[in-house]
């Protein structure tokens, strides 16, 4: 009796050890699989982003032209919002996964990971070679506990991600799809104004059926030759110093209507900021000097930008 149990007991420990092996094999062939970084070049070398989705269609291409960017697409060429463009180097520096989840290409079905079901990113270097080259896939999502002991559940996003000439597919903790969308506009620079209140000499108003000069002298600001309320000129010019448009409108029809009211700025340095408001009879856009190749449907900024002298009287 106590043989068949000595035999049993074996054979039991036997089978566990054989079992805990072979989870610590599968264990180092993933670990061994999984990579520290997707994608892996300096930064300062990247000199062009494409994307676009699995229909191919609206592809986007973020390209680099003498230390500026540019989103390139069905609309033509225009100025990138350099930020933007930034954030989304870091991203694709910062993809490090957390898993290695298939390695077939029914896991990359699965997965949203082939080149017809994934949005694809294309990175290029200074000298126009590819370095990367990626399938962004499926959404997965789960609630994690926030806090401790007794802290909130929040919910986590990650992505599925496959690079070309590697089979295997990665667990991402990034919501990518949002860095990577098939709207051009998204990319471009919407800055209508930018610059420091402080440095602002003088304003000239010119509008449809009025014009005045607003000008910085010993500290006091003066309407024309008397002088003006220097609070509201001063809570005006805090008011319009970083406005950034909403929607764009069609360069080739807004640069056929006719200037309405024209807002001059005259900063230090010899420096001029000049805004219009444009339409036929009604203000329909707005154009910057700081942003020359956009123009945005004026959706109630011009009333920012071009009040009645009046609000500036003295008390």
């Amino acid at each position: 009796m106590k043989n068949k149990q000595t035999k049993y007991l074996i054979g039991l420990l036997i089978i566990i050890t054989a079992v805990l092996i072979a989870d610590l094999l599968l264990n180092n062939q993933q670990s061994g699989n999984l990579k520290q970084t997707l994608v892996q070049v300096d930064s300062a070398k990247i000199a062009e982003i494409t994307f676009y989705p699995k229909t191919k269609k609206n592809k986007i291409t973020l390209k680099k032209e003498n230390d500026s960017w540019f989103v390139i697409s069905a609309k033509g060429k225009y100025e990138a919002d350099q930020d933007k463009v930034a954030s989304i180097i870091h991203t694709l520096l910062d993809l490090h996964p957390d898993q290695a989840v298939g390695n077939t290409r029914k896991d990359w079905l699965e997965y949203g990971t082939v080149d017809t079901n994934s949005i694809n990113v294309i990175v290029k270097n200074n000298r126009g070679r590819t370095v990367a080259h990626l399938y962004i896939g499926k959404i997965e999502s789960s609630m994690q506990p926030q806090g401790y002991p007794y802290g909130n559940v929040q919910r986590q996003y990650s992505t599925y991600v496959r690079v070309k000439g590697d089979r295997h597919v990665y667990l991402v903790p990034k919501l990518l799809a949002i860095d990577f969308i098939s709207d051009a506009d998204a990319y471009r620079n919407h800055t209508l104004t930018a610059f420091d209140p402080d440095q602002v000499q003088q304003i000239r108003m010119k509008l449809k059926d009025s014009e005045f000069v607003l000008s910085r002298k010993d500290g006091h600001w003066y309407l024309d030759t008397l002088l003006a309320d220097s609070a509201r000129v001063e809570e005006y010019l805090q008011d319009i110093s970083h406005i950034d448009g909403w929607q764009f409108a069609d360069k080739e029809q807004a640069s056929k209507l006719k200037s309405l009211d024209q807002l001059t700025v005259d900063l230090q340095d010899n420096q001029q900021i000049v805004v219009k408001a444009m339409g036929d009879t009604a203000v329909k856009v707005l154009w910057s000097s700081q942003n020359p190749d956009a123009y945005f449907q004026a959706q109630g900024l011009d009333k920012k930008f071009f009040p009645g002298r009046e609000i500036f009287n003295g008390k």
